[in-house]
């Protein structure tokens, strides 16, 4: 039955004998270019071919490992689940035992060659559009998955499953923080996002923690960050035990689940350290959206790709007719899949898979930015640690096959799908914003991906259910365009219906007597309320993905300037609705930080204080031997001149674009009534 025949991989890759595995190996070994030609087509057959013979070539017999975890889990009823009696370090201690036990040894052939310690994906999918309809057949034919394979994901998935406990984790006191991966230039990275927390007024406390205590700063941790930040510095060895770290040998992705685990924090919000906070994220612990839902995620660019074979290999049961459209949850299915037509091979009539019920919706998933309660998601942690151990062995190829950001992403998400606890996704797909010019290359990148807050979002999701409603109203008929109700384009367009409503607009609706709006923001211009309109979300973070944030960098390569040699901006030019020069921020923080001789902070830190960070940043491991005046004064005042180009430019712009938020919420008792139908939608679609 586990056998994998010549057949199977012929009739998917049609390989040829003729492909040299040895040749793709030295591609990477030797960092040849020349030694190579081949397709990446060629390669994953290649990979496969590779994977067929040493299945065949394998030293023990599979049919008896497979009988003897098959016995396993016949009598996983007779196993008792991990016990919460024990401390969280023997806790680890037996979870870590069992996340060994249950690993995946039957990697996938595509994922086997890594290079800078990630795995080499071939092909990459970028589907970021919600017309392109993605089928169960679509996703099946993206990659191969052999039977072995799958068979031994899905024995060891169920042994993982039945040591689980289900009920919450006593382990952590409610108390709330914001979590970062520190570490090498990671420290250095993390250091700056803490300043973007306080910058914006953020008091809760912050740990960053480190996995190897050899590359603590002691400087930085011991006086810097309790003195300025109200954070600290922990790392994985303080927190787990020696045996815990070796059976795991964690490294990468791995680090993310440990970390937030390893935090002190019941309310955890993790960020990655390339992000930068420019609103307050600290009200959105103690919100109703939130305490209900117990895991806020934020959404990335790309639609699923996440392979069918996953759920079935889980029993996840999948329904067979669709349930929602993407992210939409709130209009009837019968209006977005109207009556099938005669022609069956109409683009209409293809089925998003992921429209179906009993699987994840789109968007994926950004996981860099995420809220969790870890007394009532820490087996949702747990298991999503699981599937990082095994990310690229198999799980991580599972559930993205190759999609754009492969990696982590999907495993918090899916982790809660499988045990069924509560997650809320934002609505609002991210911006991305391009500003930096690849000189060797010849090409512009996209450098941030901005997230939205996620209570404004939900205010947003209210209001454009009831401009929707609305709508179908006054259409009297199933009209449908995902992008007016609650995609791309769905605040403009319900800034229109606004206006075309009776008495004036949004703002002069009442029901029963009562006003159905109120405006979204206490603190704003009430002269902006003149426009009857819905508010698109406040940003809320920058994730500055690409470049990385390193000063040596930006300086000396000049990621300052254009094609033509002159100055843009790096983070892209929709700052100005925050109100305030961003980029300048950060900018005039790296000069006051790592330079000598500032005067004035514009973080309001006295003299010594600065003294006492500056040099702590200066004996950072990371950067030892590196020449800081070179940034500082180097290229001719190239950062200063920097400095004095943004000032000149935001000014401009700001006087020009910068406006305060406006808009409206819904309020009362007809916000009641939209709200609970919203909840209800999401829990009956997701």
């Amino acid at each position: 039955m586990w056998n994998v025949t010549r057949y199977r991989i012929q009739s998917a890759f049609g390989y040829g004998d003729d492909v040299n595995y040895g040749q793709i190996r030295g591609y990477f070994d030797k960092r040849d270019k020349n030694i190579l030609d081949l397709e990446h087509k060629d390669v994953r057959i290649s990979l496969q071919y590779e994977h067929l013979k040493k299945i065949q070539m394998w030293p023990f017999n599979i049919s008896a490992h497979f009988k003897e975890l098959e016995e396993k889990v016949a009598n996983r009823a007779n196993e008792t689940p991990l016990s919460y009696d024990l401390s969280f370090e023997n806790f680890m201690l037996d979870y870590s035992e069992l996340v060994t036990e249950n690993a995946i040894e039957f990697k996938h052939p595509e994922r086997i060659i890594t290079t800078q310690g990630k795995p080499v994906i071939w092909d990459t999918l970028f589907i970021d559009d919600a017309y392109s309809r993605v089928t169960k057949e679509d996703l099946e034919s993206i990659m191969e998955f052999d039977d072995v394979f799958l068979q031994e994901v899905k024995l060891k998935h169920q042994l993982l499953l039945s040591k689980l406990p289900r009920e919450d984790a006593p382990y952590f006191e409610n108390t709330s923080g914001y979590v970062l991966i520190g570490g090498s230039t990671y420290t250095w990275f993390s250091l700056l996002a803490i300043q973007s927390l306080r910058k914006v007024g953020s008091t809760l406390p912050i740990e960053m923690v480190i996995p190897k205590s050899s590359d603590v700063d002691k400087k930085l941790c011991e006086e810097v960050l309790p003195q300025l930040y109200n954070a600290k510095c922990i790392t994985l060895e303080d927190i787990y035990p020696r045996g815990v770290l070796e059976k795991l040998d964690a490294s990468g992705y791995q680090f993310k689940a440990l970390a937030i685990l390893a935090s002190s924090f019941a309310n955890t919000m993790y960020l990655d350290s390339d992000v930068f906070t420019v609103e307050n994220p600290d009200k959105l612990f103690t919100s109703e959206l939130y305490v209900k839902y117990g895991m806020i995620t934020w959404p990335d660019f790309w639609r699923r790709s996440t392979s069918p074979k996953l759920y079935d290999i889980l029993d996840i049961p999948v329904g067979t007719s669709p349930i929602r459209f993407i992210n939409d949850y709130f209009t009837p299915p019968e209006v977005v899949y109207p009556a099938k037509k005669k022609n069956k091979d109409t683009e209409e009539e293809r089925i998003n898979f992921h429209d179906m019920k009993g699987t994840l919706p789109d968007w994926s998933t950004e996981a860099g930015i995420f809220l969790v309660n870890k007394r009532t998601h820490f087996t949702v942690l747990l298991l999503a640690l699981y599937y990082n151990m095994n990310g690229s062995a198999g799980y991580y190829p599972l559930l993205s096959q190759g999609g754009a950001g492969e990696g982590d992403k999907e495993t918090w998400p899916f982790a809660a799908h499988v045990l069924g606890k509560p997650w809320w996704q934002v609505n609002r797909p991210p911006d991305k914003t391009y500003g930096t010019w690849v000189k060797e290359v010849h090409w512009i990148i996209d450098s941030c991906i901005v997230q939205v807050d996620p209570l404004e979002d939900w205010e947003g999701i209210l209001g454009l259910y009831w401009s929707q409603e609305i709508w179908r109203g006054e259409m009297r008929g199933n009209v449908y365009n995902y992008d007016y109700s609650f995609g791309k384009q769905a605040y403009d367009f319900a800034s229109v219906m606004g206006a075309t409503l009776e008495n004036g607009g949004i703002g002069k609706i009442t029901k029963n007597g009562e006003e159905a709006w109120t405006p979204l923001y206490d603190d704003a211009d009430h002269d902006h309320y003149n426009v009857p309109m819905l508010s698109r979300p406040r940003d809320m973070f920058y994730h500055l993905h690409s470049p990385k944030l390193d000063p040596w960098d930006y300086v000396l390569d000049n990621l300052f300037t254009d094609v033509y040699d002159k100055q843009m901006r790096n983070f892209g030019d929709i700052w100005t609705r925050l109100g305030w020069d961003f980029e300048l921020w950060v900018w005039e923080n790296v000069l006051e930080t790592m330079c000598l001789g500032v005067e004035e902070s514009i973080n309001g830190l006295d003299k010594k204080q600065l003294e006492t960070l500056q040099s702590a940043v200066r004996e950072l491991k990371c950067f030892s031997g590196r020449d800081y005046e070179k940034v500082c004064f180097g290229n001719k005042n190239r950062l200063e001149k920097r400095i004095e180009w943004l000032r000149k430019d935001g000014t401009e712009k700001l006087k020009k674009e910068g406006k305060p938020p406006h808009g409206w919420k819904l309020a009362g008792k007809e916000r009641e009534r939209v709200a609970a139908k919203v909840i209800e939608s999401w829990e009956r679609c997701s």
